[in-house]
């Protein structure tokens, strides 16, 4: 996961606790869009990292994070 990601999901945060509303996408919203909110879910909301990527799997139905995402995300949640 690069420093990209960590610093949306750290914006996302940041703009959430002072009440805005925040949207977020990628081009296609299949590997980076479902990887930060589900790293948001978990860090912020406490969500399982599992259950939390499968939230937004639903939400996004063309979700696919990569490999790499897949295994960042894994690796944050056994922090």
């Amino acid at each position: 996961m690069s420093r990209h990601h960590l610093r949306a999901e750290l914006t996302k945060s940041a703009l959430r606790a002072d009440g805005h509303t925040v949207l977020l996408h990628c081009v296609q919203a299949q590997s980076r869009t479902p990887t930060v909110a589900a790293l948001y879910a978990a860090r912020h909301l406490g969500v399982p990292i599992e259950q939390a990527s499968a939230e937004v799997s639903v939400a996004l139905r063309h979700a696919r994070p990569n490999k790499g995402f897949r295994a960042a995300l894994k690796e944050i949640a056994a922090r």
